[in-house]
């Protein structure tokens, strides 16, 4: 999922991916862009307490 300076909606973004039901394992990819409005630590926040969100940072973004 890419993300850009959306520090008020990710948490929420988040949460309504990983709530879904699926028989198959989930692992949900941020991609975290070069955000000023706190973004990136709320989805670091999110990554460290949860094994299914990973963290890629794309600087071009």
């Amino acid at each position: 999922m890419p993300v850009l300076n959306e520090a008020a909606y990710v948490g929420r973004a988040i949460a309504t991916v990983l709530a879904q039901e699926t028989d198959e394992p989930r692992e949900l990819v941020l991609a975290l862009g070069p955000s000023h409005d706190g973004t990136n630590e709320v989805a670091e926040e999110l990554a460290s307490t949860d094994s299914r969100i990973r963290i890629v940072h794309n600087p071009d973004a």
